[in-house]
């Protein structure tokens, strides 16, 4: 039995060998693959400024998540950006079986911030 190790691996040996357009096509449909086609069932774990980002991306091309679930008691019942925030509980119960729940949760340690993981480096 191969180790994990072993797999990713792997795994990174083909995604390093895979073509331009073979990580297009796989960008293109991996959102889809995902969801397994529930993408107007979504629900949004995390109501801070990433999961605003991500509504907001979503809104842009046409996917209207359910509602925001957060671990932050303060924001239940409110609406952020139109959209109700309900607690982990209240979400298993309402969308647990029929819905994809989206981690859109960041909390960079220290000194590291978002704009920094994802800001182009320079050769």
């Amino acid at each position: 039995m191969p180790s994990l190790s072993a797999d990713l691996d792997q795994q990174l040996e083909e995604l390093l060998a895979e073509s331009i357009e073979g990580a297009q096509q796989r960008e293109a449909s991996a959102f889809d693959e995902l969801t397994g086609g529930n993408a107007d069932e979504l629900v949004l774990f995390g109501a801070g400024s990433l999961g605003r980002r991500i509504l907001a991306g979503l809104r842009e091309i046409g996917i209207e998540p359910l509602c925001f679930v957060d671990s932050n008691n303060v924001r239940w019942g409110q609406k952020l950006d139109a959209l109700s925030v309900i607690g982990p509980c209240e979400g298993a119960k309402l969308y647990g079986s029929r819905a994809v729940f989206v981690v859109t949760i960041w909390r960079g340690e220290g000194a590291e911030r978002m704009s920094s993981t994802v800001a182009p480096t320079r050769m």
